[in-house]
């Protein structure tokens, strides 16, 4: 009977990631382990299948964007998902695939746009949010990566 039980539990939370990989993958068929990729990469379905195995990580991440970051109707963040999954390292710890932070906000339902050139995504979210979390990991003290670049650095 207890086997039963965590065989159950196993499939349900498969079934669930597949629904946020799959819906991901839809719009965002070049996303792979290190952000939206070149579509004519040869490893293109490799990079998807390393993501696609990061289910836990992403309920992680999704789990961290809720509680610390309101959507924003109107304005992109000032961070791309590059900064913005250094910040959340910097807030937690860890290391987070940047494909890995861009499935969990899109399947949270955050707004988001693709920056041309490079493998981050841009979303919609509210600055304050980000601010709180920046001015948190400042005071800390154990900032390990305190150089965060902004989309305005990242502009030609």
């Amino acid at each position: 009977m207890e086997s039963q039980k965590y065989g159950h539990e196993d499939r349900v939370r498969a079934e669930h990631r597949k629904r946020i990989f799959g819906g991901v993958f839809e719009v965002l068929p070049n996303l792979g382990i290190e952000g939206v990729l070149d579509s004519n990469r040869k490893d293109l379905q490799e990079e998807r299948d390393r993501l696609a195995k990061e289910g836990k990580e992403v309920e992680r991440v999704r789990s961290w964007i809720s509680a610390n970051i309101n959507k924003s109707e109107s304005k992109y963040a000032s961070l791309t998902s590059y900064g913005l999954k250094h910040l959340m390292e910097n807030d937690v710890g860890g290391y987070v695939p940047n494909g890995v932070f861009i499935v969990a906000a899109i399947s949270l339902g955050y707004k988001f746009r693709i920056r041309d050139t490079t493998p981050n995504v841009e979303f919609k979210m509210q600055e304050t949010s980000i601010k709180n979390i920046l001015k948190r990991v400042n005071s800390s003290g154990h900032v390990r990566r305190p150089y965060i670049p902004m989309v305005s650095d990242m502009s030609s």
